[in-house]
This record gives structure tokens, C-alpha cells and sequence, in this order.
């Protein structure tokens, strides 16, 4: 749903800032292992990162933000919460490829 918003109205919303943004979610901690199962912003946030990297109607744009997010991909594989986890590998290899 954010690429379709992104691309519906790129004046609206400044690209370079709803990336950080999702950064940002999907880089918060998660304190309490209690949350296995639920769901949490950090999944959706990397969700919507794998749909930004791997869009080509945003492609030179995303080039600016691959480093910092492969780096949070990365630190997502040492996640104790299995979603966050299970999805960091295919953000990781999508923005890398």
C-alpha cells in the first residue's frame, strides 16, 4: 500500500522521508518476548521496505537508503522474534541484488 501512495502523490510525501521513517519502525527494539505471534509495526515497516527496494518506478531513489537498510535487515537475522527474523533475509537480499 505505501508504494501505491508514494507513487500516487510523490509531492505529498517526500520519499527520502517515509524510507527513514520505515527505517526507523522496523529498526525499534522489541523489549518483551511475549509478542511472538502478534503483530508488530517493525514486521509491516520491513514489509513495506522489501515493496520500496523492489519497485522500479522508484529505482535511483532507493539507492541513497540500501546501506542503512541492508544494515537493518542484517541486525533483523538476530532477532529472538521469528517474523522479524524470517523477513529480514529477503529484505536483505532484495536490496542487495
Amino acid at each position: 500500500m505505501i508504494t501505491g501512495i508514494l507513487a500516487a502523490h510523490p509531492s505529498e510525501a517526500s520519499f527520502s522521508d517515509v524510507v527513514h521513517d520505515l527505517q526507523a519502525i522496523a529498526n525499534d527494539p522489541i523489549y518483551d518476548p511475549k509478542f511472538e505471534g502478534a503483530p508488530l509495526p517493525q514486521v509491516h515497516a520491513l514489509n513495506c521496505l522489501k515493496d520500496v527496494f523492489t519497485d522500479a518506478q522508484f529505482g535511483s531513489g532507493t539507492e541513497l537508503h540500501m546501506a542503512d537498510t541492508i544494515e537493518i535487515a542484517v541486525s533483523c537475522l538476530e532477532s529472538h522474534v521469528y517474523d522479524i527474523c524470517y523477513l529480514s533475509e529477503p529484505t536483505f537480499m532484495l536490496t542487495y541484488a
